[in-house]
C-alpha cells in the first residue's frame, strides 16, 4: 500500500508526499531496489540532488541489472557535478543497453520484464525470469544477482532453491549452487532432488566424502531410485571404497529399467573396479 501511494504521488508530482510514503515502505522492505529507484525520483523532484543520488546508488547496489536506475543516476550526478559517480554509472548503463548485440527486440523484452518487477517487486518469479534472460544473453553477474533476489523473496521454497542451484551450475558457479542446495536441505534434510544434486556437485569439486554423505542421505530418502545408488557408487569408487561402490552399483542395476543408460554406466564402473582388484 505504501509503495502504491508513493507511486501515485510521484505520478502527480506530489514529491514530498511520495518521499514520505516510499520511506515508510522502505522501513518494511529495506532491500527493495524498486523502492530506492522511486525514492530517487521523488527526492530529485524535491530538488534534493545529493539524497537522490544516494537513493539511486542504493538501487543499483541492490540490483546490478537495473539499467534505468544507472541512467538516472548518471544524469543526475552529472548535473550535480559528481562526474566521479556519473561516469561509471553511464558506463554501466551503456553495458546493459548493449544486451542482445544489436537485436532491437532484446532490450524490449528486458523492458517488459523490468516493468513486471516495477509493478510487483515482491514477486520472486519476475526476478527469476529476468535472471534466466540475462543468462541467455551472457550477462552472468546480473543473472546471479537476480537469482539471489528471487531466493531472498522465497527463502522457504526448496523447489526454487533447487532450480536456482541448477541454473548457477550452468553458469559454472558450483560453489554458489551448493549454497542454495544447502539452504534447501536446511529446510528439508530429506529433499531428494537437492541431496542428489549436492552429491553430484560435491563429487565434481573433488569432495568425495561430502558427496558420499549427501548421496547416502539420498538413497535413504528414496531407496528405490536407481540414480541415487548410481551416484553413490560413483562417489565411493572415487574414494577407493570398492566394496561400498560395488554394492551401490549392483543395487542401481537391480532397480534401473532394462533399457536405462544407468545400467550400462554402472556395469562399466563395476568392470573397472574389478580390474583394479588385487
Amino acid at each position: 500500500m505504501r509503495r502504491r501511494l508513493g507511486e501515485l504521488y510521484l505520478a502527480t508530482a506530489r514529491y514530498p508526499d511520495a518521499t514520505r510514503e516510499l520511506l515508510e515502505a522502505l522501513r518494511l522492505f529495506p532491500n527493495d531496489a524498486t523502492l530506492y529507484y522511486y525514492l530517487g525520483q521523488s527526492l530529485a523532484g524535491e530538488g534534493r540532488g545529493a539524497d537522490a543520488i544516494e537513493a539511486y546508488q542504493r538501487a543499483t547496489l541492490l540490483d546490478h541489472g537495473f539499467a534505468d536506475a544507472y541512467y538516472r543516476l548518471g544524469l543526475l550526478a552529472r548535473k550535480e557535478g559528481r562526474n566521479d559517480i556519473a561516469g561509471p554509472a553511464l558506463e554501466r548503463f551503456n553495458h546493459l543497453r548493449q544486451i542482445g548485440g544489436g537485436d532491437p527486440e532484446v532490450p524490449k523484452q528486458v523492458k517488459r520484464m523490468r516493468d513486471a518487477i516495477l509493478n510487483a517487486p515482491e514477486e520472486a518469479a519476475h526476478h527469476y525470469n529476468l535472471g534466466l534472460f540475462f543468462v541467455e544473453h551472457g550477462y552472468f553477474p546480473e543473472a546471479q544477482n537476480k537469482f539471489a533476489r528471487a531466493a531472498g523473496l522465497r527463502p522457504d521454497d526448496i523447489e526454487l532453491l533447487n532450480r536456482l542451484a541448477g541454473d548457477l551450475l550452468e553458469l559454472d558457479q558450483p560453489e554458489a549452487a551448493l549454497r542454495y542446495l544447502e539452504a534447501a536441505l536446511a529446510r528439508d534434510p530429506a529433499y531428494f532432488p537437492a541431496l542428489l544434486n549436492a552429491g553430484q556437485i560435491a563429487g565434481k569439486l573433488g569432495r568425495y566424502e561430502d558427496a558420499a554423505q549427501h548421496l547416502r542421505s539420498a538413497v535413504a530418502a528414496r531407496p528405490d531410485d536407481p540414480e541415487g545408488w548410481y551416484f553413490l557408487g560413483l562417489a565411493h569408487s572415487s574414494t577407493g571404497a570398492r566394496a561400498e561402490a560395488t554394492n551401490a552399483l549392483q543395487r542401481c542395476i537391480e532397480l534401473a529399467d532394462a533399457d536405462s543408460p544407468l545400467r550400462d554406466k554402472a556395469r562399466k564402473i563395476l568392470a573397472a573396479l574389478a580390474a583394479q582388484a588385487p
